[in-house]
C-alpha cells in the first residue's frame, strides 16, 4: 500500500492522519506488528516500515513474552526450595521462561557477573545427596 493510501485509511478510521493512527493502535493500545498486519491485511515488514516512516519507535521482538530474567544464586535457591512453578508464578513468568533462564545460568550462559553455583539435587531434608 502506498503512503497516501495509509493516510487515506487513517482518515477513514477517523484519525487526523497516519501518524496518529499508529500512535493509537501501536503505542497506546499496544497492538503488535503481527496484529496490525492481520488487521490491515498487509505484511509485517510493511507495517514496520510505516511505523518507522512516521517516527514511531518499535518495541523489541517477542513483546510481553520477551522478558529478561536475571538469575542470581538466591533465585536458584528459591527454585530449589519452593519449586520452579510457584516462583515463576510469583514473578509473573511462565514456567518455561524461568526454567530456560535457570538452565542457561547453570551452563554458564546466564548473568556474566554471577558465577554459576553448584547445583545439587533437591532432597526433602535440603541436604543434597
Amino acid at each position: 500500500m502506498a503512503a497516501e493510501d495509509w493516510e487515506e485509511l487513517a482518515k477513514q478510521m477517523k484519525y487526523p492522519g497516519e501518524k496518529e493512527m499508529w500512535e493509537d493502535l501501536y503505542s497506546r493500545r499496544e497492538m503488535s506488528i503481527a496484529e496490525l498486519s492481520r488487521r490491515f491485511d498487509s505484511g509485517t515488514a510493511s507495517i514496520h516500515k510505516r511505523l518507522t516512516a512516521n517516527g514511531i519507535p518499535t518495541r523489541p521482538r517477542g513483546g510481553k513474552n520477551n522478558q529478561r530474567v536475571v538469575v542470581t544464586a538466591e533465585l536458584v535457591e528459591r527454585c530449589r526450595n519452593e519449586g520452579v512453578t510457584p516462583v515463576a508464578t510469583e514473578l509473573g513468568l511462565s514456567y518455561n521462561t524461568l526454567h530456560k533462564a535457570l538452565l542457561q545460568f547453570k551452563r554458564g550462559e546466564g548473568t556474566p557477573s554471577q558465577p554459576s553455583p553448584e547445583v545439587e539435587p533437591h532432597t526433602p531434608d535440603g541436604q543434597g545427596e
